[in-house]
């Protein structure tokens, strides 16, 4: 599968391979506070899904599904024709830049590499690149330029499996000391700073197979300050001391509540996507709401996560109307509410049965959907109250500091989620 240049780049390839460790990588529980300061404070990003399953999602004759591939090498060649006619005329990395930035979202993911193995970047270490495609462009580069360009953050997801390479079932230790660290070196190495590394595709190995800590201590010698998602090897999500934060996948799994939401200093985060599908798909029918998509947020801050949300560019590059439109409703919101989810932590209450809070400094954000009626309780609250507002107009609200309440209108300012602001004498302590 490989010729000329790239033959001999993968035997130099070999070289890429990690020392063992000396020491435990800087993972969660060490020393990683000062490089994950931003993360915290970021609370909100957009994760990006495309490649050539976004033209395999477009037919409407498509013979098979995306995932069926993985045992399946017929279906594998077949979807090199789907790869074959990937050639994106309208993509616009600044334009994917300014949708994350009309939401609220301070940070970028996209995929590099999916499971099917086609890289949205230059390797030297395979043909089956947008490079040596019909796009001729390195995608993973002009959205670096852009995020840099536009002020965001930027990451690379990466899936650690690969269903094209013939390495990866018949000699997974040569796949993974040569192609793995070799890809993953070339992403940390050709664009300059990255802030994350979002791996993906670990559950077919235990930790030892991929080599994770030696991964890890090669990403962090060749970028000190990338941040390291969880998924390094089978069972690894939301334990492995490797990572600097835990992630969890769409509302079957981010509805659950984890032990780790209240153990520092553990950060963590949730992906989803806006339809049922993470790639653009004609099958894709049902949809988030806009108001929806808003309290999800706002329960994920709430409990002291990050959400990561997630769009499919069709073919061509242009992310759809109908998901951009949830975008900016989402944007419109935080422009009014956004002190309310930026570098905020879970609010100070074991149990808030009128809604979500948040918390930053001296000020207790609460976040509520429909009103509890005429008062809102703060039971247990230790501090005193110095005033009380919406975010969303300004307008000053009445408090009792006796009762610890808020008096609150008939009709509530916001469809989707009215947040309070409520400023303490110190940092808010609850019983």
């Amino acid at each position: 599968m490989f010729g000329g240049i790239k033959m001999l780049a993968l035997i130099v390839a070999m070289v890429f391979q990690a020392p063992v460790c000396a020491a435990p990588a800087n993972g969660a529980a060490d020393s990683g506070t000062e490089r994950i300061a931003w993360f915290n404070e970021a609370k909100f990003g957009l994760f990006v899904h495309w490649g050539p399953f976004s033209v395999q999602g477009n037919d409407p004759n498509a013979a098979f599904d995306y995932f069926a591939m993985k045992e399946d090498a017929k279906l594998r060649e077949e979807f090199r024709n789907y790869a074959d006619q990937f050639n994106p005329k309208a993509f616009d990395a600044m334009a994917w830049v300014n949708a994350a930035k009309s939401a609220g979202m301070r940070y970028l993911i996209f995929t590099s590499k999916h499971h099917d193995g086609y890289c949205m970047f230059d390797s030297a270490l395979t043909d089956f690149d947008t490079m040596e495609g019909a796009p001729k462009q390195d995608y993973v580069g002009e959205l670096v330029k852009a995020a840099r360009a536009g002020g965001i953050k930027i990451g690379f997801y990466y899936s650690m499996l690969d269903w094209r390479h013939p390495d990866y079932t018949a000699n997974i230790d040569k796949f993974v000391n040569e192609y793995l660290f070799g890809q993953v070196k070339e992403l940390c190495t050709n664009y300059g700073p990255i802030d994350c590394l979002w791996f993906d595709g670990e559950w077919d190995y235990p930790s030892p197979v991929w080599r994770a800590p030696e991964l890890v201590q090669m990403i962090r010698a060749l970028q000190p300050n990338i941040l390291i998602n969880d998924r390094l090897g089978k069972g690894e999500r939301g334990i492995t001391p490797l990572a600097d934060f835990y992630t969890r996948e769409q509302p079957s799994e981010m509805n659950t509540t984890m032990p780790f939401e209240r153990e520092k200093p553990y950060s963590w985060e949730a992906c989803m996507t806006i339809g049922d599908f993470w790639q653009y798909s004609l099958k894709d029918k049902k949809f988030k709401s806009g108001p929806e998509l808003v309290r999800i947020l706002v329960d994920v801050v709430s409990r002291g996560g990050n959400l990561l949300l997630n769009v499919g560019p069709a073919p061509d590059g242009e992310i759809p109307k109908h998901l951009l439109d949830r975008l900016h409703y989402i944007g419109a919101w935080m422009h009014v509410n956004g002190e309310s989810i930026y570098g905020t932590t879970r609010g100070p209450f074991k149990a808030f049965p009128a809604g979500k809070c948040t918390a930053k400094g001296n000020r207790l954000y609460i976040h509520i959907e429909r009103s509890p009626g005429e008062r809102l309780a703060l039971s247990g609250l230790q501090n005193t109250i110095q005033k009380a507002w919406f975010l969303k107009t300004g307008k000053a609200l009445s408090f009792d500091n006796t009762a610890k309440t808020i008096l609150l209108p008939e009709v509530l300012p916001d469809e989707a989620v009215s947040t309070v602001g409520i400023e303490l004498d110190s940092a808010p302590v609850a019983r």
